[in-house]
């Protein structure tokens, strides 16, 4: 999940953070405010805002389950009662991703929003397994090794369908 997460794509999967395009740059390094959530959404091409989703990691949705209205001072938060519904914040379902940055400092990728779908992983043929029984005899073990080609990155076509909200740059 790390890699597919936040992979470079050199050796490794390009992961869907490092895939996709700045949608907004918060004002502060340490805070994310409601209107620059609903500009995130805004920044997705309204073609890929049809089920799009929000990802983040678990410490960063404690931070947006305590936003509230600046008028009201209602949540903004609105929580999945019933079985079966995802809680959902602007009324998009947020997927809790722990690979994701789980602090906000400058520059981090907190908040991703837009059509994960769009992100694919591509596995090649089914995984070798080999049993290594010479090679670790003289310990009366036997030794397995695996090899599975994998890789993964997000179709694009120029439309980035999913951009994240990165904090301000350190002063």
């Amino acid at each position: 999940n790390q890699r597919y997460t936040t992979g470079s794509g050199s050796g490794q999967a390009t992961g869907v953070v490092t895939a996709a395009t700045l949608g907004v740059t918060a004002a502060s390094e340490t805070a994310i405010t409601a209107d620059e959530v609903i500009d995130l959404q805004h920044s997705v091409d309204p073609a890929y805002r049809n089920d799009a989703q929000f990802m983040c990691n678990d410490s960063i949705v404690k931070y947006l389950r305590k936003l509230k209205d600046a008028n009201d001072g209602q949540y903004l938060w609105q929580s999945g009662m019933q079985a079966g519904v995802p809680d959902s914040l602007y009324g998009s379902t947020l997927v809790v991703n722990q690979d994701m940055s789980s602090t906000i400092t400058a520059e981090d990728k907190t908040l991703l929003y837009g059509q994960l779908s769009k992100y694919k992983i591509r596995r090649v043929n089914g995984f070798r397994m080999y049993r290594l029984t010479e090679r670790y005899r003289d310990t009366d073990q036997d030794g397995f090794m695996m090899l599975l080609r994998e890789d993964g990155n997000l179709l694009d076509a120029g439309t980035a369908p999913v951009k994240f909200l990165q904090q301000k740059a350190a002063a």
